[in-house]
């Protein structure tokens, strides 16, 4: 078979779920015409839906290592750097979750909401690691995209949280009440921000009754 054959051949296995002879049509490919970049690509894309599989079934490590080898064959990849990241952001390896988001970031996602969810998860790792003044930082560079008004609305959302966290009480009531007014739908943001109200006229009873309502709600 021709390298072209072998490519093709890669891209339907793949298509198919068929692995693992995906990878040898691949590897045939490369071996045919070792700097071929498009053979490499394929290599790299069936480890990546590997990993994602692995993934889906709760299998982190097996993830992580198919995740990497697609690395190894792209290093660019950013999907796959940002796949491994939110395996290790699950496992609670926060410091590798950031690293790898950062790689990510690093070599531009395709695309607008992948550019989000990058710097929203990686909001997260640092949130997760009391690192606050990173967490925002993080949800800023999310408004900045400028995409619809739901994701907007969390990315405010979720710097009202970590500013609560903090203690920056009137920061985080205005973006509260930012985020509520890109989305009128979200009961956290609402009894977030009036409890915020109710704490800055002294009702701590009130403000305390608002913030568990939020927390019991279903939109964060």
């Amino acid at each position: 078979m021709t390298h072209e054959e072998y490519l093709n051949l890669g891209f339907g296995c793949c298509s198919f779920g068929n692995y693992k002879k995906a990878i040898e049509c691949f590897e045939k490919a490369i071996a045919l015409k070792p700097n071929d970049a498009e053979a490499y690509y394929g290599c790299a894309m069936v480890y990546n839906e590997m990993g994602n599989e692995y993934c889906k079934k709760g299998n982190y490590d097996e993830s992580i290592r198919c995740y990497e080898k697609a690395i190894e064959f792209k290093p660019d990849y950013a999907t796959a750097h940002y796949n491994v990241g939110n395996v290790y952001l699950n496992k609670g390896n926060f410091d590798k979750a950031i690293e790898c988001y950062k790689k990510a970031i690093k070599f531009k996602p395709d695309d607008a909401a992948k550019v989000y969810q990058t710097y929203s998860n990686m909001g997260a790792a640092y949130l997760n690691k009391g690192n606050y003044d990173d967490a925002i930082n993080c949800y800023e560079k999310v408004t900045d995209l400028k995409l619809d008004n739901a994701i907007t609305a969390m990315a405010y959302q979720n710097m009202g949280t970590v500013n609560y966290k903090k203690g920056s009480y009137d920061k985080a009531e205005k973006c509260f009440g930012k985020a509520y007014e890109l989305n009128n739908d979200s009961v956290y943001a609402f009894y977030y921000m009036r409890g915020l109200e109710y704490q800055r006229k002294g009702n701590q009873d009130k403000a305390n009754e608002c913030f568990q309502k939020a927390k019991l709600s279903t939109f964060y």
